[in-house]
C-alpha cells in the first residue's frame, strides 16, 4: 500500500496546453481501471487541478501501443473513477472528454490487459463548459 501512495503522492503535476512525451516501459503495473481489459500493463499517473468547472480534455495520442487513460478524483480509490477509454478511433489513441467540478483528479496512462507498454504523449486542454 506504500508505494502506491508513493506514486499518488510523486505524481506530475499536468499543465493544460502543454504535451507531455513519456513512456510507461519505466514503471510497472500498479493500477488498473474498468476498460481496457483492466488496464493490466505498466501504468503512469499524472496530477490534474481544475480551479473552475470546465470541460476537460484529456488525449493520448501517438502511442506506439495499445493504450488507455482513464481519469479518478481519489487516485487510490478505484470506485471514483469518472472515465476511461481505451479506443478512440483506433486502439493507439485515447479520450477522455468531460466536465469536471474544481479539485484535484488524477490520470492514468496505461496499456491494454496486459504486457501493452512503450512511449505516448499526452494533451491536457480545459475550456470553459
Amino acid at each position: 500500500l506504500g508505494a502506491f501512495e508513493t506514486a499518488c503522492r510523486s505524481a506530475p503535476l499536468l499543465s493544460p496546453g502543454t504535451q507531455i512525451s513519456a513512456n510507461t516501459s519505466t514503471s510497472t503495473d500498479r493500477f488498473q481501471a474498468t476498460c481496457a481489459g483492466g488496464a493490466r500493463s505498466a501504468d503512469q499517473i499524472y496530477r490534474l487541478v481544475v480551479r473552475r468547472r470546465a470541460m476537460v480534455r484529456i488525449a493520448s495520442e501517438q502511442a506506439d501501443f495499445d493504450g488507455a487513460i482513464y481519469l479518478r478524483r481519489d487516485c487510490m480509490d478505484a470506485v471514483t473513477e469518472l472515465g476511461c477509454n481505451d479506443d478512440a478511433g483506433d486502439n493507439r489513441h485515447s479520450i477522455i472528454e468531460t466536465v469536471l467540478e474544481p479539485g484535484t483528479y488524477f490520470v492514468f496512462v496505461d496499456g491494454f490487459a496486459e504486457q501493452s507498454q512503450g512511449a505516448y504523449t499526452l494533451d491536457v486542454d480545459i475550456t470553459t463548459p
